[in-house]
């Protein structure tokens, strides 16, 4: 074999270990990049780091270049460039599962795992550093929700639980006392059994919520067919019994004037129109107006609308997109209370309904809330 051949084969040899690196690199389900050492260039990635940073491999001939990506601290502070997990390796330090924000190309932000590590040469200098990074925006976004889950529960049932209590130091004083009559024992029962009954429609609203999102149980719902103008005027009957500082109406248009028919769980669509209607009691100011108009879709003669408009704080812009998300709530709420789990569930049984809900607002401007359901047939 002569010298020409033999240097041929070995370059063949080398190529086809490159081809088998890249593949492999390639095939990795994480995003994957390198960097020689000490200077920190990089000199290589794989389509997957390209695909979660939503943007191409920034050029960096060196540490300092790292500035130019979108890592960023909890409080949105950008790192400097010795602060990534690269130069972190680069500089022989290796880095496990470390979470970083990133605002990615597209601008919108997530959040990376990231571990890095030094490659050292046969005599343990640093040649190169290698780092893998994945998504972990889901992750967060759902322990997120837990918590906002956990704070909405602990707080909205810190009311009832109060009531329970009050009552039954009450019933033990009265006791003690001899001062118990049937009467007043009766009275106090009937406030316990309330603050029960709103403790488990919370409990059971939220688990409901949750398990019809991941997909655990699918609504059922026991259809029939009801006068949607009916069912408007009797569920805003009884809200306005529980409130003497807002004005409730009912607007029914001359074209549901002879009542509209749809099809639907009247127990669960009760609840959509009352959470609505307590939604709108809640963020308008004492004596402000609700209107419920009841009416048939314009243009569209095989669909009936109740629009429930008020006068209260609104939905700031930013939020208007998203407020139909579970534990999703206005960034102007305050201290009100709540738990962002009423517009999901509204969401979700209007739309197992085949209908369709929608929000209108503007900061300070109030909100009109648009629910759309199909008439049943012999009604269209």
């Amino acid at each position: 074999m002569t010298l020409g051949t033999e240097k041929d084969r070995m370059l063949a040899q080398l190529e086809e270990e490159r081809r088998r690196q890249r593949a492999v690199l390639e095939q990795m389900p994480a995003g994957v990049a390198i960097a020689e050492a000490p200077s920190g260039r990089l000199v290589l990635h794989n389509a997957e780091a390209v695909r979660l940073l939503r943007h191409p491999m920034l050029p960096a001939a060196e540490v300092s270049g790292y500035g130019a990506y979108g890592a960023l601290h909890p409080d949105g502070t950008p790192y400097l460039p010795g602060e990534h997990p690269m130069a972190r390796a680069v500089r022989g330090e290796v880095v496990r599962d470390h979470e970083m924000r990133y605002r990615r190309g597209d601008g919108t932000d997530t959040y990376l795992s990231v571990s890095a590590s030094p490659i050292q040469d046969a005599q343990g200098r640093i040649t190169a550093a290698v780092t893998a990074f994945h998504d972990v925006g889901e992750r967060k976004r759902a322990e997120a929700e837990r918590a906002a889950l956990l704070g909405a529960v602990t707080h909205d049932l810190k009311n009832p639980l109060t009531a329970i209590s009050g009552v039954v130091q009450v019933l033990q004083r009265q006791a003690a006392a001899g001062q118990l009559s049937p009467e007043r024992l009766n009275d106090r029962l009937a406030v316990l059994a309330g603050a029960v009954t709103r403790m488990r429609t919370q409990l059971d609203e939220m688990t409901q919520t949750v398990e019809w999102s991941e997909g655990v149980t699918a609504p059922a719902l026991a259809r029939r067919p009801i006068d949607l103008v009916e069912l408007a005027r009797g569920v805003a009957a009884g809200r306005q019994l529980g409130t003497e500082s807002h004005d409730i109406r009912v607007e029914v248009t001359e074209t549901a004037d002879e009542g509209l028919v749809v099809e639907v769980d009247p127990a669960r669509m009760e609840r959509v129109l009352d959470n609505l209607l307590a939604n709108a009691v809640k963020y308008s100011p004492r004596g402000g107006a609700i209107t419920v108009t009841v009416r048939r879709e314009p243009g569209c003669e095989g669909w009936a609308v109740v629009a429930i408009r008020d006068e209260g704080i609104g939905i700031p812009p930013a939020d208007l997109p998203r407020v139909f998300e579970r534990f999703r709530r206005g960034s102007n709420v305050g201290r009100l209370p709540g738990t962002g789990i009423g517009l999901a569930a509204a969401k979700q049984i209007v739309e197992a309904h085949g209908g369709a809900i929608a929000a209108e607002s503007g900061e300070g401007e109030g909100s009109t809330i648009t629910v759309r359901l199909p008439l049943a047939r012999a009604a269209s």
